[in-house]
């Protein structure tokens, strides 16, 4: 079964229970975004998180919607006013990241690591991107049955995910649950 999100489905990606559960603002306010922070929005589909994310931006700043998905990343752009000045975007399935290193202040990577199948390599990419004091912020589905969401068996536990970042450079700063379906992890490099 593939585990990639399938563009036709979108439209579950902004349904009002979606936005009831996982509120775009709520999210956004525990990345503490600056004017002029640079960040990677790695799996950001339609935008749910990156449109939003670039009222907290100034001039200064920079947000990069990377997606697997060209038709995704058309989706969000169709979606945006004249805003384009602080947003680029970057097709790839992150096994390389085509940016240069240090220089993101901030990834954030939501509902997507459960469908990366060589989460080592990108964990090193977030690594070479990422600037010393850089973070990475990732939300993912807890390892629990629920009513949506992908299946059971394609969903990580969040104490691998942790091993995995701390294994590899990062600590770990904060790990809560969303909801009763989702957990909330940041990491910083060490």
């Amino acid at each position: 079964m593939e585990k990639q999100f399938q563009f036709e489905n979108f439209a579950k990606l902004e349904s009002d229970e979606r936005k009831k559960m996982i509120p775009a603002k709520m999210i956004l306010d525990k990345l503490n975004i600056k004017p002029n922070d640079r960040i990677l929005d790695f799996g950001a589909g339609i935008g749910y998180f990156s449109i939003p994310a670039l009222e907290y931006l100034g001039k200064d700043g920079k947000l990069i919607a990377l997606d697997i998905s060209s038709n995704m990343l058309d989706e969000l752009k169709s979606r945006l006013d004249n805003n384009i000045d602080t947003i680029d975007f970057i097709v790839s399935d992150g096994s390389k990241i085509e940016i240069d290193d240090n220089k993101i202040d901030k990834i954030f990577i939501a509902f997507v690591y459960h469908e990366i199948d060589n989460r080592t390599a990108l964990i090193n990419e977030f690594m070479k991107v990422l600037n010393s004091d850089g973070e990475v912020f990732l939300l993912d589905w807890h390892l629990v049955e629920s009513p949506f969401g992908p299946p059971l068996d394609h969903r990580i536990d969040k104490n691998i995910v942790i091993q995995e970042f701390t294994n590899l450079g990062f600590e770990l700063v904060n790990s809560e649950l969303i909801n009763d379906f989702q957990y909330f992890l940041k990491f910083k490099i060490k």
